[in-house]
């Protein structure tokens, strides 16, 4: 037998209630009448007589009475037949190993009450066992053996990755599908911090019979300070040259946070500055005339240390070279600035320090030449109409080559020329312009590096860009072509309208609408130039960005197939294929933080990774909003539900027994006031007391 409330147990030790009621009442003296006594000396009355229980069936009765109600308040069931007790229970330890878990004792304080709920699951049950972040892991399937299962929790280890609730409950839930009927719980044990709630989680409901039980291991919010980002203001362009860092560091805190921000080049401390940070807070430090090596060169900036000291660093990658110009291709001269996408494509790459009028050099699509092409880092290429067939060759040699083309159609895209030169190439097809009365962006993916840095929807909404006209995509099943391409955004009605598609070494990110105000309000927006930005970082030739975030699928474009290549992690392990880098090595999925080398036969290249972004804010949710979360999922209906009618009966049907032991607390009640009454009314009767009434007979 087992309780649901085992500490109404403590109870019993009232049963020393009756005892002493009945050692320390005393029996009525009768009253003797007797002459004065005022001239007699006063004695100690001895006492001989011991106290000792009277009334056996009495006492017995009374502690029978209050060992029943203490039973009846622990709410006792048969073990194995309990609430989660029966052996088709499936249980699923779903455990947070994101970033902020990491901070103070948050982790070790999770795999023991984890260890302690698989201690104390019922006989015969499944455990499964998974650790989420923004990559799910099963550790452990739905198993009886209860010691794979806590080797598998034992084996878990926090990562640097961002928390999504979505994946792991949706992980779970694929996890319990092959469950027997009975009787699934999912523990989810986190620290509930509130940049874990994201927008997926309303898309999940929990079915019937399954239940959702939280589990918070950081009953406070937790203080912290992080570098959130790092710019490179102006690229070097001679060896005379100097960089300049921008620096963001957030206090996550309510107090001010005094601390020291230093930076390293190549390990070498170049500058040191004290920081005075205001509660609940962003600063900004800047780092000018500092110096860098000729070629590659690993910055670092640090804080002092704190409770989470994996996001008081970050990681860069400067290299000193002279930089190559983005390519504007306007298919369309148009006089008034509002109706070029040069015009809008240029003022939003010149709002970054790092683009010198220099580095955008803009052309009309007849002007262009195939060297500029060649030289280039990126081509844009704006409403496209017809090309010459040398400029088109060394647009695809470009691609191909490794470059990156981001590709927008507009009013004067020709459809049946776009079909005719870029169709079988890209295998897309142009069906014709829709005309809607506003269209939305949809089904963005927030997973792809294009949109990660949208994926908050609190920091970017899309809902507020709307489009009159579009492009009417279609992918193109005849074309001759070795990857399909990859939809990144859709409209409303399904259309396509952002596709990435990688041809030889480099990639094409190709628009179903233009980059001027014509067909959308986008450019009036604050999401154009970051979007143009990131466009760009995704697809551009040559040298790879500064810094990556944990978890981004970084592509080695440079790699030929045979080509001999050695990757090194940031402590100096070589990674074998399989694990952080894909089997055919074109592929890196950076799980750590700090400066990757790639060693190939040609020289070495490096890249920093550092921490996902989003991580270090470690507020906590409200009481109410964690509710919601389990509403959301269906939390609160499923706590009143079963996996069948039939079950459910039987379920409580076996926990009505603290209702007998009340009803039973009632009748042994009843029988002692009985009992009671009769025997302390013959006690009464033998010592010659009666009652007023009696005595007035």
């Amino acid at each position: 037998m087992s309780f649901l409330s085992p500490w109404f147990l403590l109870g019993a030790l009232s049963l020393i209630l009756p005892v002493l009621i009945h050692l320390m009442r005393r029996e009525p003296k009768p009253r003797i009448p007797f002459a004065s006594v005022l001239f007699l000396r006063r004695l100690p009355e001895p006492v001989h007589k011991r106290r000792r229980l009277r009334h056996w069936l009495l006492f017995l009765l009374r502690a029978m009475a209050l060992l029943l109600l203490v039973f009846a308040f622990a709410r006792p069931y048969l073990r194995g037949q309990g609430e989660v007790g029966h052996s088709g229970t499936a249980l699923v330890l779903l455990v947070d190993c994101s970033l902020s878990m990491r901070h103070d004792a948050r982790f070790a304080r999770a795999r023991a009450k984890a260890e302690e709920i698989l201690s104390r699951a019922p006989e015969g049950a499944r455990v499964g066992v998974i650790g989420f972040s923004t990559r799910v892991e099963v550790r452990a399937p739905l198993e009886r053996d209860r010691a794979s299962a806590r080797v598998a929790l034992r084996a878990l280890r926090p990562t640097f990755r961002a928390t999504d609730y979505a994946q792991g409950v949706q992980a779970a839930l694929s996890l319990l599908e092959r469950a027997e009927e009975g009787e699934k719980v999912i523990y989810l044990i986190s620290d509930f911090h509130r940049s874990g709630w994201r927008s997926a989680e309303s898309e999940i409901r929990l079915p019937p019979g399954v239940k959702l039980v939280p589990v918070d291991v950081a009953p406070e919010g937790g203080e912290n300070r992080a570098i959130l980002e790092v710019r490179a203001l102006a690229r070097a362009t001679s060896p005379q040259d100097s960089e300049r860092l921008l620096v963001r560091v957030g206090n996550f805190h309510r107090a001010a946070a005094p601390t020291r921000i230093r930076l390293f080049v190549n390990d070498r401390l170049v500058h040191e500055k004290p920081l005075a940070l205001k509660p609940d807070t962003v600063a900004t430090v800047e780092f000018a005339d500092f110096p860098l090596d000729p070629g590659f060169n690993s910055v670092r900036v640090e804080l002092d240390p704190d409770r989470l000291p994996d996001d008081d660093r970050f990681f860069l990658v400067i290299r000193r070279e002279r930089p190559r110009p983005v390519l504007i291709l306007e298919g369309a001269r148009s006089r008034a600035p509002a109706e070029s996408a040069s015009f809008y494509v240029q003022q939003a790459l010149l709002a970054d320090d790092a683009f010198g009028s220099g580095r955008v050099l803009v052309r009309a699509l007849a002007e262009a030449t195939p060297q500029e092409v060649k030289s280039a880092e990126a081509v844009v290429l704006t409403d496209p109409s017809a090309l010459d067939p040398a400029l088109e060759a060394a647009l695809r040699e470009f691609v191909a080559a490794g470059g990156g083309m981001i590709l927008a159609l507009g009013p004067h895209t020709d459809a049946r020329v776009f079909n005719r030169t870029f169709g079988p190439w890209l295998g897309v097809r142009v069906e014709g312009e829709r005309t809607e009365t506003f269209s939305l962006l949809t089904e963005i993916e927030t997973d792809h590096p294009l949109f990660r840095l949208f994926a908050d929807p609190r920091r970017a909404n899309f809902s507020n860009v709307r489009f009159s006209r579009y492009a009417r995509l279609a992918l193109d099943p005849s074309a001759e072509r070795t990857t399909p391409p990859l939809i990144l955004a859709r409209f409303h009605d399904g259309g396509p309208a952002v596709l990435e598609i990688a041809r030889g070494r480099g990639r094409v990110l190709l628009l179903a609408f233009g980059l001027d105000a014509r067909w959308s309000n986008l450019p009036l927006t604050p999401l154009y130039a970051p979007l143009v930005h990131q466009m760009l970082a995704s697809v551009r030739k040559g040298a790879l960005p500064p810094f990556f975030r944990v978890g981004e699928s970084i592509a080695l474009a440079e790699v030929e197939p045979g080509t001999p290549l050695a990757v090194l992690a940031p402590d100096g392990e070589r990674l074998h294929r399989g694990e952080e880098v894909s089997e055919d090595s074109t592929q890196l999925m950076p799980e750590r933080i700090g400066v990757y080398r790639l060693r190939r036969v040609s020289g070495e290249d490096m890249v920093a990774v550092n921490v996902e972004a989003g991580e270090s804010d470690l507020t906590k949710m409200e009481e109410a909003e964690r509710e919601r979360l389990a509403t959301t999922m269906g939390g609160e209906e499923v706590r009143r539900s079963s996996a069948n009618p039939e079950e459910e009966r039987a379920r409580a049907e076996r926990q009505t027994l603290w209702r007998a032991l009340l009803l039973m607390v009632l009748l042994l009640v009843l029988s002692e006031a009985i009992v009671a009454d009769r025997t302390l009314g013959r006690v009464r009767g033998s010592l010659g007391i009666f009652s007023p009434k009696e005595g007035g007979r």
